[in-house]
């Protein structure tokens, strides 16, 4: 945002006198001891005997007296060669700072598709913990699927279970608690103690796949396999890492009382949150089931979040949309790629703003230093010229 407070240009004014005034104070301090006379005789050229002469057959030539004039005081001459040295580097560094940056890998942590919409405790990493609505529905996700330009709309369930402890979970726990802080040894002792660990699940369609393979650390999805029910992805714990191992088998209980027994086909590490909730599970792992298992264990159907693709030419329309349905529904919010596209964009300008200027500031100072240096030097040898 761009600001024209005048707080602003006499904070500037300020921070420039003072900065000035103290700058000037010792060099004034010691010009004011020099008498007039004395400062009448300065040339600036140093009495000191020349240590060396040269010698050349071919004459002397203008150019190489210029070059000799240059360096006639080298630590003047080193200066001005730092000075413009510095901008030219700091230029490059800018550059390859800016153009180094990827969006790609900006935006894989952020989002993954075009719109991403969910109840608004999502949004504030609060879902799961008993402060959202249950506002967003299947028949919601319907009515977007069905606008114009929208391609399908792949949704997440999620859904906090306390799942037994089994054997192999309680030897890693046990194995790696140490590695974590007392706060959360206390914690992990106390689920322990209750042989139950909090456990996420999440019911995804299968075009939700794609994203989580991306974080895959062993075992191999099988698209397949996974919808027939009887296997689950299992996300790595923030803090423990991997509690079970692929082809270990975990009962989960179902709401209704029944319990299923599945399989690890796969693990994968901490994934973005746009994927899950954002709070972090200090005991338990995220486990991923498809949309038609995860309902038989849980009685709630709303969604957590949705995620879908929109033609470039409609995205504006499915904005006004939804900002309509955000109105008359209050609970609900979403992302939009394109913000954070915008986001980028408005940091790299930043970049190229303040380090462009500041390498355009460095060689003016540089050129300004050479351009002073060149004429305190004939000026003050004028006689010998």
């Amino acid at each position: 945002e761009i600001s024209a407070s005048p707080i602003i240009f006499i904070g500037s004014i300020l921070f420039s006198l003072i900065t000035v005034m103290i700058s000037i104070y010792k060099p004034s301090k010691i010009a004011s001891k020099v008498s007039p006379i004395e400062a009448l005789k300065y040339s600036g050229v140093s009495e000191k005997p020349r240590k060396k002469v040269k010698k050349t057959n071919s004459g002397a030539k203008i150019k190489n007296m210029a070059l000799s004039n240059v360096f006639k005081n080298k630590r003047k001459s080193f200066i001005v060669i730092a000075s413009l040295s510095l901008s030219i580097i700091l230029l490059n560094c800018v550059y390859t700072v800016i153009y180094g940056l990827d969006m790609d890998k900006y935006l894989v942590n952020l989002i993954g598709t075009d719109f991403t919409v969910g109840d608004t405790s999502f949004y504030r990493w609060k879902y799961g913990l008993g402060n959202y609505s249950d506002a967003f529905t299947e028949d919601i996700c319907k009515e977007i699927e069905n606008l114009e330009g929208v391609h399908s709309v792949d949704k997440i369930y999620h859904k906090g279970v306390q799942l037994p402890l089994i054997d192999e979970m309680k030897k890693n726990i046990e194995s790696k608690k140490s590695s974590v802080d007392q706060d959360n040894q206390n914690y992990i002792n106390k689920a322990l103690q209750n042989k139950k660990i909090p456990t996420e699940f999440y019911g995804i369609d299968e075009g939700i796949l794609p994203f989580i393979e991306k974080y895959l650390t062993k075992g191999k999805i099988d698209i397949e396999k996974f919808k027939s029910g009887h296997y689950i992805i299992l996300g790595e714990n923030w803090y423990l890492g991997r509690l079970l191992d692929v082809g270990s088998k975990v009962t989960i209980p179902f709401e209704n009382g029944q319990s299923k027994e599945y399989e690890v086909m796969a693990t994968v590490q901490v994934i973005p949150l746009y994927l899950r909730t954002g709070y972090i599970n200090t005991v338990g792992n995220d486990m991923y089931l498809p949309v038609n298992e995860f309902k038989n264990i849980v009685n709630n159907k709303s969604v957590m979040t949705a995620m879908f693709n929109v033609d470039d030419s409609q995205i504006n329309n499915v904005k006004n949309y939804l900002d309509n349905k955000i109105k008359t529904n209050p609970t609900l919010d979403y992302k939009m790629k394109l913000t954070y596209i915008n986001e980028f964009e408005d940091m790299t300008k930043t970049y190229k703003i303040v380090g462009y200027g500041l390498s355009f500031v460095l060689g003016l100072i540089g050129i300004l230093n050479f351009n002073n240096v060149m004429m305190t030097n004939i000026i003050s040898r004028k006689r010998e010229f």
